[in-house]
């Protein structure tokens, strides 16, 4: 999410699309995140529990954690659609 048209996506430089398994994924998410520094990374599956985790972003400020809060901000929603987009009032993430 976020400004568009400055995300460059695998697809866009002819590269194919991640075919990989949620385990391959995570294990190169974590290698990446710990050659950043990290020192802990986890996951965790999106279901009927996770999602009630999601919050309003409060302010002006671009990216789902840029403060909580119902007051203001935009709406996280998880939605039935193939690619994620921003409204000016809502985050919308592919189920």
């Amino acid at each position: 999410l976020g400004p568009q048209c400055f995300s460059i996506r695998p697809q866009d430089v002819g590269a194919s699309r991640w075919q990989g398994t949620p385990e391959e994924n995570y294990k190169t998410v974590r290698n990446a995140f710990r050659f950043l520094g990290a020192q802990d990374v986890g996951c965790a599956e999106i279901d009927s529990d996770t999602v009630k985790f999601f919050h309003r972003a409060k302010g002006g400020a671009s990216g789902m954690f840029a403060g909580q809060g119902d007051a203001g901000g935009k709406q996280v929603a998880f939605k039935d659609i193939d690619v994620p987009y921003e409204t000016g009032d809502e985050y919308a993430i592919p189920n």
